[in-house]
Formats: structure tokens, sequence, C-alpha cells
């Protein structure tokens, strides 16, 4: 994806209650390429080491994916 483009991430993964959604959840984040991620959120780690190639890191201010999507 381009820098900055719109990811829909949709799942029933586990919600902030800790129980998992009987409801399919989605929230929509911007896409973040792996240099930029590492810069703003993993400092001392290497982003390249955490993130596989077929993952992608997000971000949207007060929002999240469910754990587990």
């Amino acid at each position: 994806p381009k820098d900055d483009a719109k990811l829909d991430v949709i799942g029933w993964g586990l919600t902030e209650k800790g129980s998992q959604s009987n409801v399919l959840m989605k929230v929509t984040l911007k896409y973040i390429n792996h240099a930029n991620c590492s810069e703003k959120f993993w400092k001392n780690i290497k982003t390249q080491k955490l993130l596989g190639s077929s993952q992608f890191c997000a971000f949207e201010k007060n929002k999240d994916a469910c754990a587990g999507e």
C-alpha cells in the first residue's frame, strides 16, 4: 500500500474486555511503511524483525484492532 492509505481491519478478535467478540468488528487505520513504523513506534527494535513480509503497520489515534487480528 501507499503511505497513509486507509486499511480496514476486520475480525472477531479479543476486545478490550478480554473476551472474543461475537459481532464482526471493523476499524479503519492508516498504513505506515516498515521504516516509518520502526522510527515512530519501535525506536530501539528493528521493526523488520517483528513484522513479516505479509504484515502491515497501521495506526490511527484513539483506534485499535482487537488482539489476534
